[in-house]
């Protein structure tokens, strides 16, 4: 994408690889549809911790933030960083795999970036993951990520590795408006 630009900011950059240019580029627009503040604390997972604190369930999610030493479970598990979307620098390893998942942890470390390790919740090989998104405090939509076990269709975007996603016309059981299906 090189030269575009929208609003001054280059389309091509992306809070998951250059969080700090990210968030200067978004401390300098006047008028933002979410405050700045909120753009600054939704692009680190660390708020995953302020979600359970409050009471609300979570993947348990361990941190490791630069120069602390990993703990893996003895269960299979994901490492991925803190500032991420998609599956960008996420991996999944089998109880045996500790070794390779430190590797994986100072990889991170070294390019300055937290990681974070849960268990691998095993549910996603069959079902997906759901997004719910709420605009305003009020619910909008929902969306799921397709396994990658199903037939897919391959999108690649410079934001997102690449990604499969089942597409499929929702079934008027399945609409999910404000105000209740129609």
């Amino acid at each position: 994408m090189g030269g575009l630009r929208a609003h001054g900011h280059p389309l091509d950059l992306d809070y998951t690889r250059d969080r700090e240019g990210y968030l200067a580029w978004a401390r300098g627009i006047e008028r933002l549809f979410n405050p700045y503040p909120i753009i600054e604390y939704s692009t680190d997972k660390h708020y995953l911790h302020d979600l359970e604190s409050l009471g609300h369930r979570i993947v348990p999610t361990s941190f490791c933030d630069v120069g602390a030493e990993p703990v893996f479970p003895d269960s299979r598990f994901v490492v991925k960083p803190t500032v991420g979307a998609g599956s960008i620098d996420a991996e999944k390893y089998g109880h045996g795999e500790h070794q390779r998942a430190r590797a994986h942890v100072r990889r991170l470390h070294a390019s300055g970036r937290d990681a974070m390790i849960q268990p691998y919740v095993s549910s996603i090989d069959e079902s997906g993951e759901r997004a719910l998104v709420f605009i305003d405090g009020d619910f909008s939509h929902a969306m799921t990520k397709a396994p990658c076990s199903t037939p897919t269709l391959t999108i690649a975007t410079p934001s997102f590795a690449e990604s499969r996603c089942r597409w499929r016309r929702p079934n008027r059981c399945r609409r999910l408006r404000r105000g209740g299906a129609r």
